[in-house]
């Protein structure tokens, strides 16, 4: 299941300062850092509104938005109409009459967390250190996730012992080796894919599975996740 996912969308000038103006952030031209309202408990954990004057292609507003999925507590079908209710609620209705649509959204940054049996938890638990594979963290550290620090084309395993006869695994996977996993350009973004593409099963069993295979596990993703 999804744990914690990043958004990207492309705003108007006008649908930028209302947001702004609503959480009490700062509208001006080009601010990139520290302009952002985070939240603890909710299901979405920070909301960053930022623009950037380009030479070639002018001046553009992004929304960068974290949230945790579980938090949303919905399915993948669900996911999107839980979504646009979250953002109403932070946004208001003045907000939400030109705000880009859910094909318009991109992921730039997702992570797959699963609960797998196994018959030694230990063993795989050494096995994953020696291969470099860290810990899983569920707690998402957004300091590690600006665009300076961000590891944009990979796609990391982390791997733990939950009790003796499972292990938790969570695959992070930045927006650039999102698209390379991805071949259908259709489903492609500028820094990720589309959100649709994201929060779908096939995808996530694909990709989980392919970074499984790639650090010599030989595990398959449950095929229940709710």
């Amino acid at each position: 299941m999804i744990n914690n996912m990043g958004l990207l969308h492309y705003l108007s000038s006008d649908t930028y300062t209302k947001i702004c103006k609503t959480m009490g952030l700062d509208d001006g031209n080009s601010r990139t850092k520290d302009n952002y309202a985070s939240f603890q408990n909710d299901p979405v954990i920070r909301i960053h509104p930022f623009n950037i004057v380009y030479k070639q292609f002018g001046h553009i507003w992004f929304l960068s938005i974290y949230i945790n999925f579980p938090k949303f507590k919905c399915n993948y079908e669900g996911f999107e109409k839980r979504l646009f209710e979250e953002y109403e609620k932070a946004f208001g209705k003045k907000a939400m009459k030109d705000f880009p649509f859910y094909g318009q959204i991109i992921c730039d940054y997702v992570e797959f967390l699963h609960t797998i049996s196994v018959s030694n938890a230990d063993d795989i638990a050494k096995s994953a250190r020696a291969l470099g594979c860290l810990p899983v963290k569920r707690i998402l550290d957004l300091n590690d996730l600006t665009n300076e620090k961000k590891p944009h084309g990979k796609i990391d395993l982390s791997l733990s012992k939950k009790d003796s006869q499972h292990i938790e695994t969570l695959v992070c996977c930045f927006g650039t080796g999102l698209k390379k996993r991805i071949k259908d350009k259709a489903f492609h973004g500028p820094v990720g894919i589309k959100v649709s593409k994201a929060v779908n099963m096939q995808t996530e069993k694909d990709i989980v599975e392919w970074t499984f295979k790639r650090n010599n596990f030989e595990f398959t993703m449950p095929d229940e996740l709710f």
